[in-house]
């Protein structure tokens, strides 16, 4: 099924297309796309969050952008945000295999 375009992901587009390069944008933008399939998904908003959180999953991680600026695109809450996004975000002294084990231990 294709996610359809809302002003959500619109503004999240934008967001993202500020802040990252073009290749790292396309790579985000696939991320969101396989995300948005997963057959788990039930409704189009959790595809529509599955596709955002895809856009948004290297922000903080490789770019200057504030939570806030990802709250006022997304629309939503900075916990949810900050949870989410924190859960897919590599810190400075996380080793790559740490990483992917940290995010295999959560699923």
């Amino acid at each position: 099924m294709e996610i359809m375009e809302c002003s959500k992901i619109s503004k999240t587009k934008k967001l993202c297309s500020k802040y990252y390069q073009s290749e790292t944008f396309q790579h985000c933008l696939r991320v969101a796309e396989y995300a948005s399939k997963n057959v788990c998904l039930r409704t189009d908003e959790e595809r529509v969050i599955a596709f955002i959180i895809g856009l948004c999953h290297d922000l903080l991680e490789d770019t200057n952008v504030t939570v806030h600026e990802i709250c006022e695109a997304t629309g939503y809450e900075e916990s949810f945000i900050v949870n989410v996004l924190g859960a897919l975000t590599r810190s400075e002294d996380e080793t790559y295999m740490n990483y992917i084990k940290r995010i295999k231990q959560n699923n």
